[in-house]
């Protein structure tokens, strides 16, 4: 079966030395909600792989587009603060 997945982060867990990526299955989420989900997965994975690359402004540009889009995504705002931190570091 095909299930409703992004990739959220790459972590290192606790106690590990193997970096762990997490995912969001996201299929037991309203219809509206999954649907624009879908609609910006593209781009939140890409934005997510800017802000490893530490290309902090085009991340941020990258999850500003997810947010006109889904402005209720919550990983989005989380990444988009993130940024904002990063690049006053």
């Amino acid at each position: 079966a095909m299930y409703s997945i992004r990739r959220l982060d790459t972590v290192l867990a606790k106690g590990k030395s193997k970096l762990i990526t997490i995912y969001e299955v996201f299929d037991s989420d309203a219809e509206s909600a999954k649907f624009l989900k879908i609609q910006t997965k593209t781009d939140f994975e890409q934005g997510a792989a800017y802000f490893y690359q530490e290309n902090y402004n085009e991340a941020q540009k990258t999850f500003e587009h997810v947010l006109r889009i889904n402005p209720a995504d919550k990983a989005a705002q989380l990444y988009l603060e993130r940024c904002k931190q990063s690049s006053r570091a």
